[in-house]
């Protein structure tokens, strides 16, 4: 019951009072990794960033095999800065749910940013195979092909994402994947 008012304190706009519930959850019941989850979901949200990790941690302990928290955590990590971290979480997600594009798309911005190219494209192509309305993860692998030298396989990919935007009413990334296009030319 604490876990299910709590889940609706949050939704409507009460994470004060969301928190104090599922900390009733937990004294009832402190192996639930579904409320530690929770509990780190709503502190995320309110940039208690350390706190959203040590209960994901302790949901990860409870059940090793949850995929989402592994995403979650992750996601925590990256916004302290720690790549390194939510690298090793979103291929732990990966393991368990091969099919988290999330995650997927996650770790192959951090592979970009440190130069892989490779295991970039090959998570950004996966993110299309799963989803090909994706139109972040086209423009992306396009950037990705652009770098590496591959302008046909870039400019395929940029006029699939420029589509995409356009259907999507993305007026920012249909911009962006114009001037992209242009500097191909």
């Amino acid at each position: 019951a604490y876990l299910n008012r709590g889940v609706a304190r949050a939704a409507m706009g009460d994470p004060n009072g969301a928190i104090a519930d599922l900390d009733q959850a937990i004294a009832i019941n402190p192996n639930s990794a579904e409320v530690f989850k929770r509990r780190g979901d709503i502190r995320q949200q309110l940039e208690d960033v350390e706190g959203a990790i040590a209960d994901y941690t302790t949901a990860l302990r409870l059940q090793p095999s949850y995929a989402e928290i592994y995403t979650a955590r992750a996601n925590a990590y990256l916004s302290l800065g720690n790549a390194g971290a939510a690298s090793q979480d979103y291929s732990e997600a990966l393991l368990y749910n091969p099919d988290d594009t999330e995650a997927l798309l996650n770790r192959a911005q951090i592979y970009a940013n440190q130069g892989d190219s490779g295991n970039a494209i090959e998570d950004y192509t996966q993110v299309i195979r799963l989803d090909p309305s994706n139109a972040r993860a086209f423009h992306n692998r396009g950037m990705m092909l652009s770098n590496r030298g591959d302008r046909e396989g870039a400019r395929q990919d940029f006029l699939a994402a420029r589509d995409l935007y356009l259907q999507q009413s993305n007026a920012a990334g249909y911009r962006q994947i114009l001037v992209e296009l242009r500097q191909l030319e």
